[in-house]
């Protein structure tokens, strides 16, 4: 502990020192303060548990996607909406049986490549049974350091339904 009571994180390394016969003349050690290293692992430990809290807890439809594989992450809101059971059926699905007609995950893809991102985008969907649901559809095109790369295949999106799902929801 520091002075001001505060702990204070150390790796430390020693070895003994020994004479020719095996005698144990000193040891040699040395002490690093890792505190600044520790705090920033347990910041980032907090961040990443919120994060994953507000992405599993989001009343939205919230998932991550890659537009050439597909599903890679979504909360339980979302494969609810669209009628699967759980998060590993709905990422082991074809993206294309969400959509009524083929074309409109192109037309929508070609869209969000050229604005980086979609916002209040209006579509119908078809769930898991055959039923269709409208949303609401936010999308962004997963950014970078130097901003949005229009040829990521990675976006974030979400869905908000307009219409009310049939009553096997």
């Amino acid at each position: 502990k520091r002075k001001d009571a505060s702990p204070i994180w150390i790796h430390m390394n020693a070895k003994a020192v020994k004479s020719s016969s095996g005698k144990t003349l000193y040891f040699e050690a040395y002490v690093i303060d890792v505190t600044d290293q520790k705090l920033a692992e347990d910041a980032l430990k907090k961040s990443e548990r919120k994060y994953k809290q507000l992405f599993n807890d989001n009343l939205a439809a919230v998932f991550i996607s890659d537009i050439k594989k597909g599903i890679i992450d979504c909360n339980a809101a979302y494969y609810k909406l669209l009628g699967y059971s759980s998060k590993e059926e709905i990422i082991a699905a074809d993206p294309l049986d969400f959509y009524i007609n083929p074309k409109d995950r192109t037309e929508f893809i070609q869209i969000l490549r050229k604005h980086g991102e979609i916002k209040n985008y209006e579509m119908k969907m078809k769930r898991k049974d055959g039923s269709v649901i409208s949303v609401l559809e936010n999308t962004a095109l997963i950014s970078t350091e130097e901003g949005i790369d229009r040829k990521s295949t990675r976006l974030n999106s979400s869905h908000i339904p307009l219409s009310r799902m049939p009553s096997s929801a």
